[in-house]
């Protein structure tokens, strides 16, 4: 299919004080097919403590020089809004305006044929119940599928994701807290959860717990329990450089900037999607699944999480 220009989401990417990220994301977006018809939007939240300052004003250097895209807003706060709610209010700010939005976290590169690749899904899909997004990234494994570059599978990536307004979850503190309520406190949902992916309790729990928001678990989690998904690229077309320690969840090592993406330039989806690939990007061994199966059920006899434990060096 051929993109008309009013089918180019605009482009949103939340952003602080990681320069050297930020650029080379922003630098591989203005190269990628269709950016000259691209609105790039840029949430640049305020410094909070002293040690984000020499980033920051090297990124308010760098904005003006910016091209290659259609238009450019620079969504700039007074005050420091935190990662959370830099991102929602932005969201807001843009479905004021859009029905669609094209989000990406500043520690991307993207392939030359992303934004085809993400445009044309949501022009093709926007009416498919079972679609919720199109993610540009794609986990290094091989999920043997046998036809087609492209597949609906149950799992989600923020890694460059093309979203709908009318399908967009709610991320907003508040409506995400009772989202977790509705899951933990159901044995069937839960139950379900624990079959397909125990990551997903697993998470919620710390969520709920923690009163944090990760929207990759809820979306997921969604997924799951509702028999839907999102597109995913048989080859990645994002890289990401956040495991060098700089980011809020990323941890130094993990070496998804090695993953080879696609280089081509343009991008047709090649099948029509017929069917739902359950899969999740993180194997978990049988001892780690037991464990989780029993704090989730010491957290419904106790309400509390007094099962965290320790898992690839970090507390989960």
């Amino acid at each position: 299919m051929v993109l008309g220009v009013k089918d180019y989401a605009p482009v949103f990417i939340p952003t602080l004080c990681r320069d050297v990220h930020f650029k080379r994301c922003v630098d591989s977006l203005s190269k990628c097919t269709g950016a000259e018809f691209t609105t790039l939007i840029i949430g640049l939240d305020y410094p909070l403590k002293e040690s984000h300052w020499d980033g920051y004003q090297k990124i308010k250097a760098y904005i003006p020089t910016i091209s290659g895209f259609k238009k450019i807003e620079v969504l700039e706060r007074s005050e420091n809004y935190g990662a959370l709610k830099n991102v929602v209010e932005a969201q807001k700010y843009i479905f004021e305006r859009y029905e669609t939005c094209i989000y990406s976290e500043d520690d991307n590169e993207f392939s030359p044929n992303f934004l085809e690749y993400i445009n044309k899904g949501l022009v093709i899909y926007k009416d498919n119940p079972k679609v919720m997004s199109v993610c540009g990234y794609m986990y290094p494994f091989n999920l043997h599928i046998q036809r087609g570059n492209s597949f609906l599978g149950t799992a989600f990536s923020a890694w460059g994701v093309g979203e709908w307004r009318e399908k967009k979850l709610n991320i907003d503190k508040s409506e995400a807290l009772s989202t977790i309520d509705g899951i933990l406190y159901s044995w069937k949902k839960s139950l379900k959860l624990l079959q397909k992916s125990p990551k997903e309790i697993n998470s919620l729990i710390i969520m709920k717990t923690r009163e944090l928001v990760w929207g990759d678990v809820l979306i997921t989690s969604t997924c799951i329990l509702e028999g839907k998904g999102s597109l995913f690229p048989v080859i990645s077309k994002v890289r990401n450089w956040g495991d060098d320690g700089s980011g809020l969840h990323c941890k130094d090592g993990n070496c998804f900037s090695q993953q080879d993406i696609d280089t081509n330039a343009s991008f047709d989806y090649d099948v029509e999607i017929d069917k739902i690939v359950y899969f999740t990007p993180h194997k978990l061994s049988l001892l780690i699944k037991i464990t989780i199966f029993l704090r989730y059920f010491i957290f419904r006899l106790t309400n509390k999480d007094i099962l965290a434990f320790h898992y690839k060096n970090r507390i989960v």
